[in-house]
């Protein structure tokens, strides 16, 4: 089952060197929540979410944290929690489960502006891009990959809260 947990692109501009260098905090840093309406996924498609949240924060210094709770159209409802390094680099899942097998490691392209790279037992299936509009109160995230052998494509659309 796959369980794409982010949204992507509206492009941030330039990349601020400076900040990053002084380890100023990244846009995605907040709660954001779906935007059902925004969002699209493939007709008839399992587990597209009636809602979502996630809620990103510097758990420690230099380390992401994000908690996703999401309710899925059956009315299951999926809770994960998520540690990588701020700089990038591989996903440690903290809480909830994943497929065996599957590994996700993030990319931090610039201030809000991340690129998330699936692989099943060390095979690139998938990307996810995730990205925050200029004036911070959107991200895109949109997933690109090969799931059960057919090409896919997901935008999630989330709203900063």
């Amino acid at each position: 089952m796959l369980l794409v947990t982010c949204v992507a692109a509206l492009g941030w501009g330039a990349i601020d060197l400076t900040a990053q260098q002084r380890g100023a905090a990244d846009p995605i840093i907040g709660t954001w929540k779906l935007n059902l309406a925004q969002s699209k996924f493939p007709p008839g498609m399992p587990g597209v979410p009636r809602s979502q949240t996630e809620i990103y924060r510097e758990a420690s210094p230099g380390q992401l944290e994000m908690v996703l709770s999401r309710v899925q159209d059956d009315g299951a409802t999926i809770e994960l929690t998520l540690l990588w390094p701020m700089a990038g680099g591989a996903v440690q899942l903290l809480k909830g489960t994943r497929p065996p097998g599957e590994t996700l490691v993030e990319t931090r392209l610039g201030p809000g502006d991340w690129l998330v790279t699936y692989m099943m037992n060390g095979e690139q299936y998938g990307t996810l891009r995730k990205t925050i509009s200029r004036d911070g109160t959107t991200m895109r995230q949109t997933f690109t990959g090969i799931v059960a052998g057919k090409p896919l494509e997901l935008t999630f659309v989330v709203e900063r809260q």
